[in-house]
């Protein structure tokens, strides 16, 4: 079967797409990293160091990976990449990323604080919860034009948190160390 255009411009097409959200996915992460750091707790330094080192790698395996697909051609360079990312992935995968401190933290987020504040937004109509953090922190909305409702709904889920960390005591489960018992409540 013969296309009615010449089949280059198709290879120019796909070219173009990967390498448009393959650098749109490389420079996102100036817009992501506030929401990054927010929702994982990470420090502003390491994060944005492991992102730097990831550029200062490319910069400086540019000039080689250049002359091999001169050399072999693209394709054995395009194949050579996909052998790396998934021999990074299989890596990653087999990584424990959270230390027990943080693992800790991220099922006591769920288990305290989102379905504490799950359990006031269910009593207060008019809040909508859109974002509860891992430090307890809860964004949200409100179509209440007074601050009672707000302050209503802030007691509420400082009250929660509280009666599940008395029952956490209670049985004994430990809780890290700098446990946020009033987190805030951003409300618009």
């Amino acid at each position: 079967m013969r296309l009615p255009f010449f089949y280059g411009w198709v290879v120019v097409a796909v070219a173009f797409v990967t390498m448009a959200l393959g650098v749109n996915a490389r420079t996102a992460f100036s817009l992501l990293f506030p929401p990054i750091l927010d929702e994982f707790g990470w420090e502003r330094g390491v994060t944005a160091g492991a992102f730097s080192f990831g550029f200062l790698v490319s910069a400086v395996l540019s000039p080689a990976l250049g002359r091999l697909m001169d050399r072999r051609g693209p394709r054995v360079v395009m194949e050579l990449g996909v052998g790396l990312v998934a021999a990074a992935f299989v890596i990653i995968g087999g990584c424990m990323s959270l230390t027990p401190e943080e693992r800790l933290r991220w099922d006591l987020s769920d288990e305290i604080y989102a379905t504490a504040a799950r359990e006031c937004a269910n009593q207060y109509h008019t809040v909508r919860v859109t974002r509860v953090a891992v430090n307890g922190d809860v964004q949200g909305d409100t179509a209440a034009d007074s601050k009672s409702e707000i302050r209503a709904f802030s007691t509420c889920y400082w009250e929660g948190i509280e009666t599940r960390v008395k029952k956490r005591q209670e049985k004994g489960q430990s809780l890290p160390e700098q446990f946020n018992m009033h987190p805030d409540v951003d409300l618009d």
